[in-house]
C-alpha cells in the first residue's frame, strides 16, 4: 500500500518500491494498492493485482500569507507533523480502501512513514511499515540549522508530534523498518524493549547492472544529483553554493558544478545565476552525468535512510565527497570509500583534492564501486525484505530450492 508510485524512473523512494515489490512479488502473491496510475510494466506484470485509486492533492498555496497561514493551522490543528500533511487526502483514501480489503489478506505491507495512521484500519491484519524517511530525526536537524524564533517554534512542535507518531507506529506494526541502522538507533530509543524487537534495517540499494564503473574523467567537473524540489537536496544545494563552491572556484577556477534533477524550485535555479553552476531539470537519465563527473557530491545537512545517488555515483565509480548525514548508512570509509566533510572549508579542500590528485580519484571511485557490489545490489537487498516478511507471513512454496531466503536481518539494539 502505498501513496507514491513504484517506478524505476523516478527519485529513490519510487526506484525502491520497485525493486522490492519485485522481490515480494516473487516470493508471495502479491496486490499493489496505490494512489494514482502506475507506469512501470514490470511491477504491474509483477503484481497478482492493482488497485489504483484516484490521487488527491491536499490544499496548498505559493501565496506567502496563506501559506504561512496554513502552516499555522497545520501546526495547532494537525496531529500529524507536518511533513505528513500532503499525504493526507491519499492516507484518508488509502486507509477506506484498506479497512474494506485487509481482512482478506494475510499480511498488509504501508510503505512511508506519513502512512502510518492506516493501521487503525487494519484490524487484527498482521502489518508491516517502511520509514523511507524517519520524520522526527530530519525535523530534529532542522532545528539545529534553524536561527528564527517563530520557525523554531513550528519545528519543535513537529518534532513532538513525529515522535509521538513513530512511538505509535512502533507499538501498532508487527514490523517497522528503517534504511539505515542510524534510524533504528533513533526509532529504538522510542520504545521498549519489547516494541524495538519489531525494527528490522533494510537499506536502499543500486542497480548494478544499470550503472557501469568508468574512467574517471580529467575535467574539474563536479555533480549534485538529486530531486531538486525535495527539501533536504534544496537546503544543501544552496548550502554547498553559498559556503563551499567559491572556495573550491578559488582553487579550480575552471571547475564546472552541475546540479541534475527533477523538478528544481526556484531557489535552486537561482543558483545558476553563481560562477561555475548550471542546474539541468528533468534529465532523462542520471547514467550519462555521472559518466561525465569528476567527483560527485552529497553535501546534506538533513535527512535519514540512505541516499540513492550516493549508492549510483559509487556504482558508477565515482569520488563522492559528502556530509556524514549524505553519506550515512552506507558503511563508507572516510578516506577509503568517500571523503566524509561536514565543515565548509574541509569539504571543499576534499572536492579539490578529488579534482587535483589522480590517484585518490581513481583509488576512492574503485573501491566505492567494489563496496557497492558487495553490499548494496537491489537482488541482496530485496532478499533482506523478503526476510523480514517472511517473519509474519507463511510461504507460499514449501519447497527450500524454490524460494531460497536469507536469514532475516537482524534487529536494531534496544
Amino acid at each position: 500500500m502505498t501513496e507514491e508510485l513504484p517506478d524505476r524512473t523516478l527519485g529513490g523512494g519510487s526506484i525502491r518500491q520497485a525493486h522490492l515489490f519485485e522481490a515480494l512479488a516473487a516470493a508471495f502473491p502479491v496486490d499493489l494498492l496505490l494512489a494514482g496510475s502506475l507506469v512501470d510494466a514490470r511491477v504491474r506484470r509483477a503484481a497478482s493485482g492493482v488497485e489504483e485509486l484516484r490521487k488527491r492533492q491536499a490544499p496548498w498555496s505559493e501565496n506567502s500569507v496563506l501559506r504561512r497561514a496554513l502552516e499555522l493551522g497545520i501546526t495547532l490543528c494537525s496531529p500529524y507533523p507536518s511533513a505528513a500533511y500532503p499525504a493526507g487526502p491519499n492516507r484518508r483514501t488509502l486507509a477506506r480502501a484498506a479497512a474494506a480489503r485487509s481482512s482478506s489478506y494475510g499480511l498488509v505491507c504501508v510503505e512511508h512513514e506519513s502512512l502510518a495512521p492506516i493501521v487503525r484500519a487494519l484490524a487484527s491484519v498482521p502489518s508491516v511499515i517502511t520509514f523511507h524517511h524517519l520524520i522526527s530525526e530530519m525535523v530534529r536537524q532542522s532545528v539545529r540549522h534553524t536561527a528564527g524564533s517563530r520557525q523554531r517554534w513550528y519545528l519543535e512542535r513537529d518534532l513532538r508530534k513525529a515522535r509521538r507518531m513513530e512511538t505509535h507506529a512502533l507499538n501498532a506494526y508487527d514490523r517497522v523498518i528503517v534504511c539505515s541502522p542510524e534510524d533504528a538507533s533513533a526509532v529504538s530509543r522510542l520504545g521498549d524493549g519489547a516494541a524495538t524487537g519489531k525494527i528490522r534495517v533494510v537499506p536502499n540499494g543500486v542497480d548494478i547492472a544499470a550503472f557501469h564503473r568508468q574512467d574517471v574523467p580529467a575535467e574539474p567537473r563536479v555533480l549534485f544529483p538529486g530531486s531538486l524540489g525535495y527539501a533536504p537536496n534544496v537546503d544543501g544545494a544552496r548550502w554547498f553554493c553559498a559556503e563551499v563552491w567559491p572556495r573550491v572556484r578559488d582553487a579550480v577556477p575552471d571547475a564546472e558544478l552541475i546540479l541534475a534533477g527533477r523538478d528544481p524550485v526556484p531557489e535552486v535555479a537561482a543558483l545558476a545565476a553563481s560562477p561555475g553552476i548550471s542546474v539541468h531539470a528533468n534529465v532523462p537519465s542520471m547514467a550519462e552525468y555521472f559518466a561525465r563527473a569528476r567527483v560527485v557530491v552529497v553535501p546534506l545537512r538533513v535527512g535519514t535512510g540512505t541516499r540513492l545517488k550516493a549508492l549510483e555515483a559509487m556504482a558508477s565509480g565515482r569520488p563522492v565527497v559528502g556530509t556524514s548525514v549524505g553519506l550515512e548508512g552506507i558503511g563508507a570509509i572516510d578516506g577509503t570509500h568517500a571523503l566524509v566533510r561536514d565543515d565548509p572549508a574541509a569539504m571543499a579542500a576534499g572536492v579539490v583534492e578529488a579534482l587535483e590528485r589522480d590517484r585518490l580519484a581513481h583509488a576512492l571511485g574503485e573501491a566505492a564501486r567494489t563496496h557497492v557490489e558487495r553490499s548494496f545490489s537491489w537482488d541482496r537487498i530485496g532478499a533482506q525484505f523478503v526476510a523480514v516478511v517472511s517473519e509474519l507471513m507463511p510461504r507460499v512454496s514449501t519447497d527450500p530450492a524454490e524460494l531460497p531466503l536469507p536469514a532475516p536481518a537482524p534487529a536494531a539494539p534496544g
